[in-house]
């Protein structure tokens, strides 16, 4: 009996050991609502590719706190409130999820949802709704962070000022589609616009996923635009728009703000989609540790959405929330892993990113995460503006006559 003591106490110590090592590599899992399914489910799939790409590389390099990380999808379809609402229940109270990311489920209901758990939340929704809905009181959506400013920012006026051409009038058309995300975009480009002394010969809303452009070409070649702005969520949408548009083109400028940066625009569109202007609030920018991202992302899922915002945003984001998580120390300590990004800053691919807790939302700016803004030169995006980051310079469309 004395002899065997010791491997019993042994069996017991290694009984101990296996049990340890089975909780410390117990998965920390994130969730991941989105449109993976319905009419959104292009942006469903680049949540799916950058929340998988960085998650791989964040296990391959040791976890969170010694942990794997382990995504949880929830398919929020076409993104209706009772789906969104359904996530936040499915995903926090039975799923146990210590972290939820998304590039966008809706539009300020996502705030209400996400806001009656502790869990942090962030959203690429670019939505003044959300932002108005944490507004609404802080102390209780605190969880809520936004990754992506006010979709305001898309109405990027001065650069379109910027460019070095001299516009043939002083008329824009404005295009948008009826949602509140696109109406807001539309009317400040038309504020910015009227405020410089520009005529607003056009501003139509449209149907979601409209391909039928006849009657808006119509009025368009009446009145003869140096500028047309179309703001959609459907690269199929504007894509048929450039195709009807080179048929009999006018002297215009296009400007498509970010549904341009997803391949299958450029696709659909091909050589008609040479010249457009299209830009981002927060995007990948230019740099040593951007170009090895872009390889690797590349690499994984070929050219597909790496120059949207998601790639680079979501993994500065994972990486953002794991050094809030490692400060703390543990992972559900949410207030302070809250507070953690509240009160500091984190530098990554796409700037450096601030959460001032007035709005919780994303600070845009040269010396933060700054807005960019390309032209589609030879199938490829080239960025124009920051300036300092430039990679080429504008080129005149090819059916601008001079």
């Amino acid at each position: 009996m004395l002899k065997k003591r010791p491997l019993a106490v042994i069996l017991i110590i290694v009984g101990i050991g296996i049990f340890s090592i089975s909780w410390a590599a117990d998965p920390i899992k994130i969730g991941m609502p989105a449109p993976l399914t319905g009419p959104y489910a292009h942006d469903g799939l680049v949540c799916k590719q950058s929340l998988g790409f960085v998650v791989d590389a964040i296990n391959a390099a040791g976890g969170v706190l010694g942990r794997p990380l382990e995504i949880v999808p929830y398919d929020v379809e076409d993104v209706m409130p009772e789906k969104v609402m359904a996530s936040a229940q499915d995903l926090v109270m039975g799923k146990k999820v210590d972290m939820v990311i998304t590039t966008w489920v809706d539009y300020g209901v996502d705030v209400k949802a996400y806001g009656r758990y502790d869990v942090p939340y962030f959203s690429g929704a670019a939505s003044s709704l959300s932002i108005q809905a944490y507004m609404e009181d802080p102390e209780k959506y605190w969880n809520f962070f936004e990754f992506e400013p006010s979709e305001e920012c898309y109405a990027t006026w001065d650069k379109m000022m910027a460019l070095p051409y001299q516009y043939p009038n002083k008329k824009v058309y404005i295009i948008n589609e009826d949602d509140h995300w696109s109406h807001v975009i539309a009317d400040a480009y038309e504020k910015h616009a009227q405020d410089a002394g520009w005529e607003v010969v056009g501003k139509e809303t449209v149907s979601v996923g409209n391909v039928e452009w006849g009657g808006s070409l119509t009025k368009i070649r009446s009145t003869d635009p140096a500028i047309i702005m179309m703001i959609t969520l459907s690269p199929k949408a504007e894509a048929a728009f450039v195709n009807q548009f080179a048929t009999n083109p006018t002297q215009s400028l296009l400007h498509f703000p970010y549904t341009p940066s997803a391949p299958e625009f450029k696709e659909m569109a091909g050589k008609n989609g040479e010249g457009v202007m299209w830009n981002q609030c927060v995007a990948i920018i230019p740099g040593p540790e951007q170009e090895e991202f872009k390889k690797k992302y590349i690499a994984r899922y070929g050219e597909q959405y790496w120059s949207i915002t998601y790639p680079a945003a979501m993994w500065d984001m994972v990486h953002f929330w794991k050094e809030a998580v490692e400060a703390v120390g543990k992972v559900n300590d949410y207030r302070a892993i809250a507070k953690y990004i509240n009160t500091h800053t984190y530098k990554g691919l796409c700037g450096v990113f601030e959460f001032p807790p007035a709005t919780n939302t994303v600070v845009n700016g040269p010396d933060r995460c700054p807005p960019v803004f390309f032209q589609i030169q030879g199938g490829q995006d080239v960025l124009l503006f920051p300036e300092d980051r430039s990679q080429g310079k504008f080129v005149l469309p090819a059916w601008i006559k001079q």
